[in-house]
């Protein structure tokens, strides 16, 4: 094995024997060859460590733990990875053939990228259910992060070099939204990319890379809500920690409805012409974070069954409208 590899490929493990094995494969019938594979198995109680066992490939780096848990196992990772980039993987993921030369190519031939990801496809026992189109440029990665994690953590490339010199590594205070942190904090040190192409199969199942799943809604929220405040504040936007919650709850779609006909939505009215009248216009910055804020008040009050009062509401009815035409024209909506 190199030792100096130009790629430090890294997933950690736990018990995920049902789908590990093709998920080692697709990184070793990579196009690209010139990596390490570090494979971090946290303490597996199932035939992982069995499967793991049987390769011989030597640019695999076996590293055996007992239950540290994901982000100890991610710091681990960074700590031994020797490559000038780490990529990211996940053990129940597919990466298509070309996915490290794709990235490798992009990133050696634009210098003032530090994190790079890709588009991927979504599937649940081989089918096809969500192909992503992710922001590709710097500018719209920033915009997005304002609301949602721009990157799907598999497909993400980061310079070795940004990461040593800005000290930044996972944080184990925010399990569940820990790549999020990082990659807020990552833009202060560098710009972001995300190749427009598809390079990795994502598949939806439980958690098959740590040893807890974090199902508190409540406490996800605080930490998501913890990691856009701060990501406001870089880009100049000054609300209250409360404040940002609120703004949270609206933003992650994926939590408990949202009333916009209660005290929540009069907040929310309040909050949006606040951050408003703060984002920068540098880039336009200003206009794709508008951009997201009506593409998640359109699918939240068509979902929610909430267009009659948006129509009504002289504030909302804009916002909706023009958060329709966006999704029509990006094919969210039907």
């Amino acid at each position: 094995m190199n030792s100096n590899p130009e790629i430090s490929v890294l997933m950690p493990v736990f018990n995920g024997e049902k789908y590990l094995a093709e998920a080692v494969d697709s990184i070793l019938s990579q196009t690209f060859t010139d990596f390490e594979f570090i494979i971090i198995n946290d303490g597996s109680t199932d035939a992982t460590s069995d499967i793991l066992a049987g390769y011989s490939d030597k640019r695999i780096k076996l590293v055996s733990l007992e239950q540290e848990g994901l982000i100890y196992c991610l710091n681990k990772g960074l700590e031994l990875s020797a490559g000038k980039y780490v990529a990211r993987m996940d053990s129940g993921d597919v990466s298509c053939p070309g996915r490290l030369q794709a990235q490798y190519s992009f990133m050696e031939s634009h210098p003032e990228i530090g994190i790079c990801g890709a588009n991927f496809k979504e599937f649940l026992n081989n089918k096809i259910r969500y192909t992503s189109k992710l922001p590709a440029n710097d500018t719209d990665i920033r915009a997005q992060m304002f609301a949602h994690p721009a990157f799907c953590p598999p497909t993400v490339m980061m310079r070795k070099d940004v990461l040593k010199e800005s000290g930044l590594k996972y944080d184990e205070d925010f399990f569940g939204a820990e790549d999020y942190l990082l990659w807020t904090k990552l833009l202060d040190y560098t710009q972001g990319a995300i190749i427009p192409q598809v390079l990795l199969y994502h598949r939806i199942q439980a958690t098959n890379a740590t040893v807890e799943d974090d199902n508190d809604i409540a406490n996800k929220i605080e930490l998501m809500s913890k990691i856009q405040h701060l990501h406001m504040q870089k880009h100049g936007v000054s609300i209250s920690q409360d404040e940002c919650y609120i703004f949270t709850l609206f933003t992650d779609t994926a939590a408990a409805p949202f009333d916009f006909t209660g005290e929540e939505g009069k907040l929310l009215e309040y909050l949006l012409v606040k951050i408003s009248s703060q984002l920068p216009t540098k880039g336009n910055l200003d206009e794709k974070v508008s951009q997201y804020i009506c593409k998640t008040l359109a699918y939240r009050a068509i979902r929610q069954k909430q267009i009659g009062y948006c129509l009504k509401s002289s504030f909302y009815r804009k916002l909706f409208v023009k958060g329709v035409q966006i999704c029509i024209k990006e094919k969210i909506l039907g």
